[in-house]
């Protein structure tokens, strides 16, 4: 098993649906690579507040 790991610090204010616009555009890029039985993306927010 290979896994990667980014950690990109944003700005508190950043509109995290930029990201999620772009995992929706180019996210399927990677299926067909082989041997790539699936792939993540996770993000993580702070709690507003």
């Amino acid at each position: 098993m290979q896994a990667m790991q980014y950690t990109i610090k944003l700005p508190a204010d950043y509109d995290m649906d930029i990201i999620r616009q772009r995992v929706r555009n180019t996210g399927h890029l990677m299926d067909g690579f082989d041997d790539l039985f699936f792939k993540v993306y996770l993000i993580s927010e702070k709690p507003e507040g």
